[in-house]
């Protein structure tokens, strides 16, 4: 008995979720849906562990893969988030209030994408203003490339880290059914330490992404996008030369929109120096193809560490976006 391509891979993508239990899939092409933000565990902030920086879904984890993310849209919307963790015994509450806009711009001959994303701490003891912009070309119909930078400026107590990534993308389109992702890229960390000059520190490290996709259907019916992608960063370096923040990540993602509704689920295992973590993320939303969307957006991060000490943050977010 033969299997059709389209329930080969669908099988793959189960055997992934089997085997690893793995925040929106944008390596190899777009998430289906017109905004969603990735908030992350906000405690723990770009020095720590690189994943916390948020997003607000307009600019692709790889910035070539914007160029099979029509149509174009713009959007905005406000997420609240708390984290609770127990460092210190008893347990310490956060909570976080965030704001969020962004434009992509997809055209034959080439794509843009801009996004700011705004953070604050009820107690002001953090506060977050991250920056993305992409471009992507296409080199014919089939592959496409691109070119980011992403930034992001932390306040933390009184220490400060600014994050620039610079990244450049490949993505390839095999009839518009089956796609790859390929990204390089660089972290460059400047911290500041405000009660210690002499913990000030400056690093850069490598970052490399690699995605599988899958994504078929038309308006009207049924559409799926189905990915499984794999981000690997090397460790920083602070001042005293100790090497910290190695970073592994594995996602799955399973998106569908059925006349108009969308739904969407991805799973993420992630270790950072050994300590273990899971974000799940849930997206319910009403999204024409041309128009207004309206998108929900749950947010769950566990991370156990050394010693018992247990980070867990949750969000939610409310996003508005016209696509044309």
């Amino acid at each position: 008995m033969s299997i059709s391509p389209h329930v080969r891979f669908a099988l793959i993508v189960v055997c992934f979720l089997s085997f690893a239990a793995t925040v929106s899939g944008q390596v190899a092409v777009p998430s289906l849906a017109p905004a969603s933000p990735r908030v992350g565990n906000p405690t723990l902030r770009v020095g720590v562990n690189g994943l916390s920086i948020p997003d607000a879904g307009f600019v692709t984890e790889n910035p070539a893969a914007m160029q099979w993310g029509e149509p174009s849209r713009f959007g905005m919307g406000q997420f609240n988030a708390e984290s609770e963790h127990n460092a210190f015994g008893a347990p310490v509450k956060n909570d976080y209030d965030g704001f969020y806009a962004g434009l992509r711009w997809v055209t034959d001959v080439l794509s843009f994408g801009a996004e700011i994303v705004n953070m604050e701490e009820s107690e002001n003891i953090y506060k977050g203003d991250i920056t993305n912009a992409a471009l992507a070309f296409p080199m014919n119909e089939f592959v496409a490339l691109g070119a980011a930078l992403n930034n992001a400026d932390e306040e933390y107590f009184d220490d400060t880290d600014f994050t620039a990534r610079p990244e450049v993308g490949l993505a390839v389109n095999l009839d518009d059914r089956f796609f790859i992702g390929l990204v390089i890229a660089r972290d460059v960390l400047i911290h500041e330490d405000g009660t210690n000059p002499n913990n000030d520190f400056n690093s850069d490290r490598g970052v490399q992404k690699l995605g599988l996709g899958f994504r078929s259907g038309r308006r009207g019916g049924k559409i799926w996008h189905l990915e499984y992608y794999t981000i690997t960063r090397e460790p920083h370096e602070n001042a005293a030369g100790i090497e910290f923040a190695q970073t592994d990540s594995q996602t799955v993602v399973i998106e569908l929109i059925w006349q108009d509704l969308l739904i969407g689920v991805t799973s993420t295992d992630y270790d950072v120096d050994n300590t273990d973590g899971t974000v799940q993320t849930l997206d319910l939303g009403w999204v024409p193809k041309k128009g207004i969307s309206l998108l929900g957006h749950i947010e769950q991060n566990t991370i156990e560490a050394d010693f018992g000490v247990k980070y867990e943050s949750s969000a939610a977010a409310l996003s508005l976006a016209f696509q044309f």
